[in-house]
């Protein structure tokens, strides 16, 4: 079966959008029209003697449902590919 063709507008790479790393999911949230993604990122604090760990809201995501399922989807076939979803977590993954 033939993919569909993308009739989105082309994409156009803006330098000044920073990357962000997280390695957290702190919060989902959906209001029937949008779904709202709150990641952290885990930091040790400057305590002394004894340092903690504390998580850092990064970043917030806003997308409309449609894009989320896009997201979830792509996010899904990415994982499967590598061998990381569908396994038994008693065995390692591929």
């Amino acid at each position: 079966m033939a993919k569909p063709k993308d009739e989105r507008p082309p994409v156009a790479d803006d330098p000044a959008v920073t990357e962000v790393f997280v390695d957290d999911l702190v919060g989902v949230q959906g209001d029937g029209n949008a779904v709202l993604l709150t990641f952290a990122v885990n930091r040790m604090t400057t305590d002394r003697p004894t340092p903690k760990i504390k998580r850092v809201i990064r970043a917030r995501l806003v997308m409309p449902n449609q894009t989320a399922v896009m997201v979830l989807n792509n996010i899904r076939t990415v994982l499967e590919q590598h061998g990381l979803l569908g396994f038994d977590p008693g065995t390692k993954p591929n």
